[in-house]
Order: C-alpha cells, then structure tokens, then sequence
C-alpha cells in the first residue's frame, strides 16, 4: 500500500495559473533532457573534469584506497582540511599506528556491544554497487508531507516480498531514526489509547536490556517497567504492552506472545528475522512488526528502522510521535538505506539457486549479501561450537536446532548474532567476572533480566575482533579457570 497524502479538490484561478506555467518550463525541460533538444547531460560531461561529482568520488577513492593495513579505515570527511600527509587511520581494537601497522600486546577481547562490523568485506567489495552521491540541494527541506521517501518504501516492500519474512502488501510503513525511535512510538501509542490506565512493559527474560532502560526514562504512571503488583494483575485496571523479541536478543530463541491479559497490546520486535540469522519458515504478519537496517545490511549509524502496521489508526500515532520527537528522519540516511537495500535486492535478482556451499567473499563477488553473512556467521559458530563442546564447565545455552529455509532453500541451522554462555559449576557465581579475568569483556547476564551465571558474546564484530574473542576463549578453556 503505498501511503498517499490528502489533495484538496478546489483550484483556485491563480493556482490554475501557477499550475499551467509550471507544467509549460516542465515540458520545456523535458524536450531538452530527453529529446535532445539543445545541450543536453551526457555520459561524457558526468565524468568530465567539470561534473560537480568529481571532487566528491575523487575524495571517497581516496579514502577508501588508504593505507591501512587491513586493520582499520579512513574517511573522506578527515580530507576536509586538506593535510592528506597528516591523516591517521581510525584503527580496528587492538591495533595502532598511523596506519594501524602495530599490534597492541595483551589486548582484551571486548564483544559486549554487537557492533555488526562483520559486513565491512562485504561493502568493501560492492562499494560500486552500494554508493550513493548526494548534492547539497538534495531534499533541503523539512518535507512533513514526504515522511518516507518513495524509493525507501518500494526497496522495504521489494525486499520483504523476496526474503519471505513478512507480509507488506496492504501494509503502512513507519520509518524512524532506528528501531528504538519506533519502540518509544509504540509506548506512546499504547499510553494515548490506555484512557489513564497505566501500562506496563512486560519482556520474559532473557531480554534486550537496551529497552529496559529506555523505558525507566519515561515519567512513572504513564508508562512503567515490568508486571504491576499482583493485586492489580488479575484486574483490567492496567494495560499489558508485551514487547516479543523474535529471533530473541541475547539468545536468538523464536518467541510468541505469552500474556494472557485481555487487554494484552504487543509489539514484535523482528530485527533478527533474516536468512543470516535464523531459518524463515514464512512471512511473519503480526499487527506491529519492527525492522532494522543494523541488522538487515549492517549499517548501524545510519539510524534506519521502520514498523510494519495493520492498524491505520495505530500507524497515524506512530508517524504522529516520530514527526514531533525529530520532525522526521534524515533525508540523506533514507537515500543511503534505499541504495543499499536495492543492492541487495539486486544482487539476488541476478542470482539463480545459488546454494550454501561456497565460502564468504565469493558471495560478496556476486552481490549476496545473505549468502555473505549466512556463511560467515555459521563458520563462526562452528569454532566456536567445537571449542565449548568438549567443556563440562561452560554451556552454550541455545537451541541451533535445523530447520528448512524458504528463502536459501535448503536446511540450516541458526546463526545467531550473540552467543548466549551459561557458567555450569555451582561455585562460578559470576561467570561475567571469569570472563573478564580470562580478557573478555562480556554482557552480563543480569543485565538481560537472568543472573551473571550467563554472559552475551558478540558473534557480529568485525573479522579481527572475532579471531581475538577465539583466542581468548581458547586460553580460558585450557586454563581450567
């Protein structure tokens, strides 16, 4: 469904004027550009030394060919000042120098976040194929009446409909500076249709604790953090709002809702339902589905999410509170996130029943980005499987269970994005402080609603950081600590 705005139905003699002279310079142009008539833009003059683009590819180049040893990255915006000479690069974890030339010694493996800088090689190599240009007067204005620009919207609903993760036809599109943008919308949704009743987040855990605390952020009695006191939960006088991880973070676990309130609103939070993550057993066609762009390509700064809603009612409140809370998402990060879901969709296009069994970087030759970070995830789990399996100390506490993928047609196992460890002996009280002792600086469990006998390991950081966490893990398994 294509989200269209209201048109007034009256023209008034000077507007039918204004609209007559427009559509005159319109076709005017027209003649010119696609006719031929007069100069016109060609191939040659873009790429001459006078195109406007030629300073701004000169610069991205530049950047991109610098010298880093592998092991870092400069960018175009460090040129600005003109002393390419006095450039260093910004170096990976663990490595320093100017051009990242030096290894630090004893460096600790840090896999708390989930930074997914896993998909750097991938870009890297399509970087043809992902790169927009953007001119100063590209989208300058606030534009209130375009909230999602049209080539977002159509690469969104094309790349649903080609993974087979989600229904979208008939559908409203919310799109937001990332996913916690569109959670705080959901709460604020729920809060305007609660009638004064207090509505209460509920997560089962092991949960992502990031919504934890951005929900304490908000002013109590509107909306609260977990189950209310157990007189008031056998009552109607509160609002349930489940939010259902699925994949879970931290332990990629699908979920389904749990409450049985009546009055139960939920949120579905499916950043991880990607074929690189876990098996897509078919579209998902929940009422309020969230998605994101860090998950779905890795672009992570871009601050690109969007909702997927049944209700129109529901998505006008959503589009209501981003447009009040940031007057809209960036113009310029909605282009990036259009070029690069269109790469990816793309790139399947072109593909015909490419099957698992090749290896990362081929997949990133030809444009699969899935494949790519399928096959990259499932060699890590495989490492680091085969280091914890022989331990009766340490427990993986997932289910990897295969499964058939529609979209990959064939059966895979999960790859998630965090490894979910539980310290099994009854005296490591802390298996957050062994890992720290043993150089990994892990996510507790507790911050996940459990206790810190379980810790989260990033498994999407980049390349170097990942064969550091390994190396880590070997010392503390043959330690016997």
């Amino acid at each position: 469904m294509v989200q269209r705005q209201p048109s007034s139905t009256s023209t008034s003699p000077l507007l039918g004027a204004s609209l007559a002279f427009n559509l005159a310079v319109l076709a005017w142009w027209a003649s010119r550009v696609y006719f031929n008539v007069g100069p016109a833009v060609s191939e040659t003059s873009i790429h001459s030394k006078d195109s406007w683009t030629r300073t701004a590819s000169v610069e991205a180049e530049f950047a991109e060919s610098f010298n880093c040893s592998g092991r870092g990255v400069v960018y175009a915006e460090m040129f600005f000042q003109g002393a390419h000479d006095a450039v260093s690069c910004i170096c990976e974890d663990c490595f320093t120098g100017s051009h990242c030339e030096h290894v630090v010694p004893n460096c600790q493996a840090i896999v708390h976040s989930g930074d997914p800088l896993m998909f750097v090689p991938y870009w890297r190599q399509n970087s043809a194929a992902s790169a927009v240009l953007i001119p100063g007067w590209y989208r300058i204005g606030y534009e209130l009446t375009q909230r999602l620009i049209p080539g977002l919207e159509k690469e969104i609903r094309t790349l649903h409909k080609l993974v087979g993760n989600a229904v979208i036809d008939g559908r409203y599109l919310v799109v937001g500076t990332g996913e916690m943008q569109l959670m705080m919308a959901a709460y604020s949704t729920v809060s305007m249709e609660a009638e004064g009743l207090p509505v209460n987040v509920v997560i089962p855990p092991p949960y992502y604790d990031a919504y934890e605390r951005q929900v304490k952020t908000i002013k109590p009695g509107t909306v609260t953090w977990g189950m209310p006191s157990l007189t008031l939960q056998n009552t109607e006088n509160w609002i349930p709002l489940e939010v259902v991880i699925s994949p879970n973070n931290p332990d990629g676990s699908i979920r389904t809702g749990a409450l049985k309130h009546p009055r139960t609103r939920t949120v579905y939070d499916h950043a991880y339902y990607w074929p690189h993550y876990t098996p897509i057993t078919g579209p998902l066609d929940d009422d309020l589905m969230l998605f994101t762009l860090s998950k779905t390509t890795g672009h992570a700064g871009s601050r690109i999410g969007w909702a997927i809603i049944k209700d129109h009612e529901v998505y006008q409140k959503m589009q209501l509170f981003v447009v009040l809370n940031s007057v809209g998402v960036s113009h310029e990060a909605q282009l990036r996130a259009a070029q690069l879901l269109r790469s990816a969709r793309e790139g399947y296009q072109k593909a015909k029943n490419v099957g698992l069994d090749g290896v990362p970087t081929d997949y990133a030759a030809q444009q699969l980005l899935f494949h790519f970070a399928h096959t990259k995830l499932r060699s890590r789990w495989d490492r680091m499987n085969q280091l914890f399996q022989a331990s009766n100390r340490f427990l993986i506490a997932q289910d990897r269970d295969p499964k058939y993928c529609n979209f990959f047609k064939e059966i895979v196992r999960p790859g998630p994005a965090f490894a979910w460890i539980h310290c099994q002996r009854e005296e490591d009280k802390s298996c957050l402080e062994i890992f720290k002792e043993a150089g990994i600086v892990a996510r507790g469990g507790a911050r996940c609603g459990m206790t810190d006998r379980y810790v989260r390991l990033s498994m999407v950081d980049g390349d170097s950081a990942f064969e550091n966490l390994i190396t880590h893990v070997q010392a503390l398994l043959m330690s016997g600590r």
